[in-house]
């Protein structure tokens, strides 16, 4: 299906154009005037980079002036083709990649499922990312082979670490993926652990420079726009207060300036995220939590951990444009088996609505276009921001939701981890209970 849709959208553009557009523009804002904008850039970096521009100042080449907010071995990878006659058949061919990936995810066993996967993999998020090309397809295809890798043997595993280390000297963030070595026996986390932080010291130590000006150009938040990520609820919510302030004839411009305060701002921000990391070691610890993660076939565990930590990892470390949202394929697998799984109520209702804050958010622009006919319907001039102010609390708060569960996930892990398992038998003087080898065995939290 994901194929077809491909095919379709490629024989509208060259033939019904307006058609085409008017399909993005369901799906997102303000789509470009072609496709595949994103994935021109960083050829485009390198072309100019080759002819000695400073792409950290502006990228001539690039239709946008972007300047270069990505890893400095972006620019190293002069073999890539630089020329614009490309950029269709490399984004189609990407494209195509990442709608066969999905294949290689735990597939749904019931209708119902499958109908949901499908909703979820048609969302504007993931048709956002497939029409920019984004680079982030490409961490999602090396995600893909590090939860393939990590079912089997140690050669196999180690390919897995080795993609994690690609992905994160390209893009930084899927460093967080790492936390999967806690699979591991003690002593090869530690040697692993030790090779990863000499490569990332190595490449600070050889890039510091650019890595600093590439950090300098990142964008400012905008906290209403299409994005995620733990800075946006505390930054935001004063306007949104304002409005409903203003709306009920209070004066909502000065409650504003009081909420914007810097010092405020801050406290809100540590207080949404100490909270979120309570909660979530709170439900991990919890019987039923406990039964239901550890109840989890050795596949959805691992794709649930590496949707749960990208997801995490990008909330917290910044703000995020939204198609980096189509991470969250990887943790719904894992939810509709938990959801499957025969838990008491409570638990179960947790995990179904944790996939409905999931697919909100993955659907999120959509809303946002049907929320924008609400506002034109809206009885007086004072009342028009408040069903899109609304509709972004909901949003904000389904984000928090999925960040906390996800949080949960990630303890449960480390909490059944062999390398946890190994130092808290060891402190006790007790025996060290290891899990058995889900390469052999299918199932396990660790690796022998």
């Amino acid at each position: 299906m994901g194929l077809a849709g491909l095919a379709l959208f490629a024989v509208l553009y060259v033939y019904r154009t307006d058609w085409y557009f008017r399909i993005a523009a369901f799906f997102f804002v303000n789509p470009f005037r072609y496709p595949f904008l994103d994935l021109e850039f960083i050829p485009a970096a390198i072309d100019c980079w080759r002819h000695g521009v400073d792409v950290y100042v502006g990228t001539p080449c690039d239709v946008l002036n972007r300047p270069l907010i990505y890893s400095p071995l972006w620019l190293r990878a002069t073999f890539l083709a630089t020329g614009r006659g490309w950029t269709n058949w490399i984004g189609v061919t990407l494209d195509g990649l990442f709608l066969l990936s999905l294949g290689l995810l735990p597939q749904p066993r019931r209708p119902r499922e499958l109908g949901l996967v499908i909703f979820a993999t048609f969302s504007s998020l993931v048709v956002f990312a497939l029409e920019r090309g984004n680079f982030d397809l490409i961490m999602f295809l090396l995600a893909v082979v590090v939860g393939l890798s990590l079912e089997h043997s140690l050669p196999r595993r180690i390919v897995g670490y080795a993609a994690i280390m690609i992905a994160g000297l390209l893009k930084f963030y899927p460093f967080v993926l790492l936390l999967l070595l806690l699979r591991e026996r003690l002593a090869r986390f530690v040697a692993f652990a030790l090779v990863a932080v000499a490569v990332m010291g190595w490449f600070v130590w050889q890039f510091h420079g650019e890595l600093v000006r590439a950090v300098a150009n990142l964008p400012p938040v905008d906290y209403f726009g299409d994005s995620f990520g733990a800075q946006q609820l505390p930054g935001g919510l004063p306007v949104v207060l304002a409005a409903f302030w203003n709306a009920f004839g209070l004066d909502g411009d000065a409650l504003r300036q009081v909420l914007q305060n810097p010092a405020i701002v801050a406290v809100e921000r540590i207080a949404l995220g100490v909270g979120a990391i309570v909660l979530g070691a709170r439900l991990a610890v919890a019987v039923g939590f406990r039964a239901a993660i550890t109840a989890l076939p050795d596949r959805e565990l691992i794709f649930l951990m590496i949707g749960a930590a990208l997801i995490a990892g990008c909330f917290f470390a910044g703000e995020n444009v939204g198609y980096r949202g189509i991470h969250l394929l990887f943790a719904l697998p894992g939810l509709l088996a938990l959801v499957r799984a025969p838990l008491d109520g409570g638990t179960r209702t947790l995990f179904c609505w944790t996939i409905g804050a999931l697919v909100f958010n993955l659907w999120y622009p959509t809303v946002q276009h049907l929320i924008e006919y609400a506002d034109r319907a809206a009885p007086t001039a004072k009342w028009t921001a408040l069903p899109g102010r609304a509709d972004w609390i909901i949003h904000e708060a389904a984000w928090w939701w999925l960040v906390t569960v996800f949080l949960a996930v990630l303890i449960r892990f480390a909490l059944d981890s062999t390398v946890w398992l190994t130092i808290s038998g060891a402190v006790r003087g007790g025996p060290t209970e290891v899990p058995p080898d889900p390469a052999g065995a299918g199932r396990g939290t660790s690796l022998q």
